[in-house]
Order: structure tokens, then C-alpha cells, then sequence
């Protein structure tokens, strides 16, 4: 579904197809957001991956950008798992090409090419290594 060369189709709002320079835009808008910064700066992809997707990108979209399988996201989104390891942040900003002041609120480096060597997209295989389970309350 994912494909990040230029002009391409990489998911879809509502039927209607989604190109990369849509994601670019969106991406940038939500990583502009005080509330996204602040997210981020707490390192909890759970809002990033809820505003994008009020926002009209999908979970599967993300996905498809970022090598973390959908169910992960999810359960990120839903605070179910806490990611820890950096090579997460990574992969989640390398895949969504996520700005520079995003990137540094996540702790990392403003330049995606210092990150993209050493950390390659995952194949929809995410290790539980660096994980948080918290406990569901009732």
C-alpha cells in the first residue's frame, strides 16, 4: 500500500487517494501543533498517531510509511504499550519524514540522514525489546 516515491499513492482519506505530497502536508501540519510538540517531548507516540489520525491518515498508512505494523500503533495509540527503544522514534520519524522541530522534541536528531543508516525500517517484524506494558485499569 506504502510507496514514498514522489507522486505516488500511499493509502487513501475516505476513497479518496492519498499521495505523498498529502502525507508531507499533513505530517507538517500535526508536527506544528503545540499539543503534538508537547506529545512528543513526552515521547508519546500514542497522541501523534491519534491527531494524525484526526487527520485523516490512517493507522495503515502509517504503517505502510514507518514498518510498524498496525497493531503495534494501535496499541500505542490506546496507551496499552509505552515504546522505549530509540530505534522506535526512529522508524515512526524517518517513515512520516517528520520535521525537524518533531524530530528533536522526540529526542533525536534534527537530520533525518544522521538517523536512516542506523536505523532501516523494520519488516512489519516490531520486537517487544524496549517496550512498557502498563496494566489495563478496570
Amino acid at each position: 500500500m506504502a510507496d514514498t516515491r514522489a507522486g505516488r499513492w500511499v493509502g487513501d482519506i475516505g476513497g479518496r487517494p492519498l499521495g505523498t505530497a498529502d502525507v508531507r502536508r499533513t505530517v507538517d501540519r500535526v508536527c506544528a501543533r503545540p499539543d503534538v510538540l508537547d506529545a512528543s517531548r513526552k515521547r508519546d507516540l500514542g497522541i501523534v498517531i491519534e491527531v494524525l489520525g484526526s487527520h485523516g491518515l490512517t493507522q495503515g498508512t502509517v504503517a505502510g510509511l514507518t514498518g510498524i505494523p498496525q497493531g503495534r500503533l494501535s496499541e500505542y495509540k490506546n496507551h496499552m504499550i509505552t515504546p522505549k527503544a530509540k530505534s522506535i522514534f526512529e522508524d515512526f520519524a524517518n517513515g512520516l519524514n517528520m520535521p525537524s522541530s518533531a524530530r528533536q522534541a522526540l529526542g533525536l536528531s534534527a537530520d533525518q540522514s544522521a538517523t536512516a543508516r542506523t536505523s532501516p525500517r523494520r519488516n512489519n517484524a516490531v520486537p517487544d525489546m524496549g517496550l512498557d506494558y502498563q496494566a489495563k485499569s478496570a
